[in-house]
């Protein structure tokens, strides 16, 4: 997680995953202040450790997301997606709701973003590496994905380094499985993770709360039905046009998306 990258709005769509960092003068400043509970770092560790060994997975993925007001209304629009990966270089994600409908597919150094609404879609050279793409969409076209680190090679390395509190919330039920409750704290935003107990430690949900915007407006992430080293078709991460679209700009660098 990145803490200045860390925006919770209401656009579009792109892949999936926890991105926030503060000022270096923040880090110094809280380096010696931080409460973090060794049982809630060793759980997030264990997660992380064990999204990084897989190979490949495909998670279905449930979205609630705030937008507030200048008034302080708090809205919140909705939308679900597909996320499959296959590292090192290869992704894919289907996501529709309230305010998105979009498939991005990632492919060597290719990324295609597709818009149903327009029926466009744009062709993106990218540096090779999942881990390269994210950070190369977030730099030039400001694509932000709140939970993308769970994507990297090295999720843990990307979302603890910037934590000055952490706390184990113990067990509860969550979509089904015994997870562990754990929550954490940055200067820019809290979040909560339900990561499931035993051999397979899975995120089931994830919650983000940030702290900057007004109303501190939240994003809350469903995942379910985790399919664990699946055996991907030829052509998962082949993109094929559908009848009548058409090459365009789907994403500028003036944009500022959630793609998850």
């Amino acid at each position: 997680m990145r803490d200045k990258a860390i925006r919770i709005v209401t656009v579009m769509v792109c892949f999936l995953s926890l991105l926030m960092s503060g000022t270096a003068l923040a880090k110094d400043k809280d380096k010696d202040n931080k409460e973090i509970d060794a049982q809630a770092e060793k759980i997030l560790r264990s997660m992380c450790d064990f999204l990084a060994a897989q190979k490949g997975f495909i998670v279905q993925e449930e979205v609630y997301e705030d937008e507030v007001y200048p008034n302080g209304q708090k809205v919140q629009y909705h939308k679900t997606a597909t996320v499959s990966l296959k590292r090192p270089d290869e992704l894919r994600s289907d996501v529709k709701g309230d305010n998105a409908d979009r498939l991005t597919v990632l492919k060597g150094e290719k990324l295609v973003v597709l818009d149903r609404e327009t029926n466009q879609y744009q062709e993106i050279k990218v540096p090779a590496g999942i881990d390269a793409t994210l950070d190369f969409m977030l730099e030039n076209f400001n694509v932000n994905v709140p939970t993308s680190d769970l994507l990297t090679s090295n999720p843990f390395k990307a979302v603890f380094p910037n934590v000055v509190a952490g706390y184990d919330l113990g067990e509860v039920e969550c979509d089904g499985k015994t997870c562990q409750h754990v929550a954490f704290r940055q200067l820019e935003v809290d979040w909560q993770v339900w990561i499931e107990k035993g051999k397979t430690p899975l995120p089931h949900r994830i919650v983000i709360t940030d702290k900057t915007l007004h109303g501190n407006p939240q994003y809350m992430l469903i995942m379910s039905k985790w399919e664990l080293s699946p055996k991907f078709d030829d052509k998962e991460f082949d993109f094929t046009p559908p009848e009548g679209a058409t090459p365009g700009v789907v994403l500028s660098d003036a944009d500022v998306t959630d793609a998850n």
